[in-house]
């Protein structure tokens, strides 16, 4: 479950880069706002996905069930983050002008 949350991590950091760059949105967290007008964006999201994939092992050695109650939590919020981005790429691409 970390290997695929960390991936949904990664994959929502590559679609918003997609949905900024083209204009199709604005990233709507107020922390990362700084961020994503530079190439620190995508960096900083890999880098902060790997912490939380170590310190959630971790947390696994001492409350496993914790541990896994957490990840599929942010398994499914990263799941329908990942989803709705999807769809505004659809959705922008298709109002646009040939």
């Amino acid at each position: 479950m970390l290997v695929v949350l960390f991936a949904l991590v990664v994959a929502d950091g590559v679609v918003t880069r997609f949905l900024l760059d083209y204009g199709l949105a604005t990233e709507g967290n107020p922390l990362l706002q700084d961020l994503v007008t530079g190439n620190r964006f995508l960096p900083t999201k890999i880098v902060a996905a790997f912490l939380c994939v170590i310190l959630l092992s971790h947390i696994y050695w001492r409350r496993p069930r914790a541990a896994m109650r957490l990840t599929m939590t942010f398994v499914a919020l990263y799941t329908g983050i990942v989803y709705w981005n999807i769809s505004l790429v659809f959705f922008g691409l298709s109002q646009m002008q040939p």
